[in-house]
């Protein structure tokens, strides 16, 4: 399900439509979708009680440079620097499942490496510190390591040479999105905008799903409970996005439509998150 049929799904639960098929006026879309973001917020928490490792993510030090949650991070900040000690973690961090060095079948030389958590507090970390930072060759053994504030990482004692890293981290969600602007057409899985705004659901991480109105049409669609939306393959510019297959048929220059972003979280929970929202929206 994606945002627009939680949503609807949420205001049937709620008698927020009438006999006549019509939706309260008593909450905005706006509000709505703020309704979904705060269930969305409470889940994930709850989910990893569940099973630790939901929302993992995995980054190397090599990888490129993205966006995460509309801020521009570099992976290669996590890349350790001689007599360095401190490090930038993504934009999404949540918490640590796994640091260590980055491993290939050409480069074997940090293999001893190892990365083990303790409080920053403790005699054993500050012992570390006080070792200082030895320059050369990577020795096989430890580095101490714990997470300052939001996004600082420390280890002790400093970088002894240059490793690439590989980050195992539980990634905090980006919020849900959903866009109405400008008008559509769709020719096989090419979908074509006049006045969208798709460029903006790039920033966003996750799944998002296209709900087309009647060809031709600039009315916005009402979604529906019973269908299943072409999920989007790629957004590739403000005004073009590319669909999943199998192709929807062919719309119009004109077509109304609503890009809904779907909840990263397993389907069996999506009635779950529509049923909260209705819960808050009595």
């Amino acid at each position: 399900m994606n945002i627009d049929q939680i949503i609807r799904k949420a205001d049937f639960i709620a008698d927020a439509i009438r006999a006549s098929g019509t939706v309260s006026s008593l909450w905005t879309p706006e509000e709505k979708v703020d309704l979904v973001n705060e269930v969305y917020e409470l889940l994930q928490p709850t989910l990893r009680l569940a099973r630790k490792h939901y929302f993992a993510r995995r980054v190397l030090s090599t990888d490129s440079s993205t966006t995460i949650l509309r801020q521009t991070y570099a992976p290669s900040s996590l890349a350790l620097v001689v007599d360095t000690r401190t490090y930038t973690l993504p934009p999404d961090f949540v918490e640590i499942i796994r640091l260590s060095p980055r491993i290939s079948t050409t480069d074997t030389t940090n293999q001893g490496v190892r990365f083990i958590h303790r409080d920053v507090a403790s005699p054993h970390f500050m012992d570390r510190d006080l070792q200082g930072g030895v320059s050369g060759t990577q020795q096989a053994g430890s580095y101490l390591f714990d997470v300052q504030g939001d996004r600082t990482l420390r280890i002790s004692p400093a970088a002894r040479a240059a490793m690439d890293v590989e980050l195992v981290y539980v990634a905090q969600r980006a919020g849900l999105y959903r866009t109405t602007t400008g008008t559509v057409s769709v020719a096989a899985l090419t979908v074509t905008g006049v006045s969208t705004v798709f460029s903006d659901a790039a920033l966003q991480l996750g799944a998002m799903e296209l709900i087309l109105g009647t060809s031709g049409s600039a009315t916005v669609p009402t979604p529906s409970l019973q269908t299943t939306y072409p999920a989007v393959s790629s957004l590739d510019s403000a005004t073009q996005l590319t669909l999943v297959g199998p192709t929807p048929g062919t719309y119009a220059v004109g077509t109304g439509f609503i890009l809904s972003a779907v909840p990263q979280i397993p389907v069996v929970h999506h009635r779950w998150m529509a049923s909260l929202v209705a819960v808050l929206m009595q």
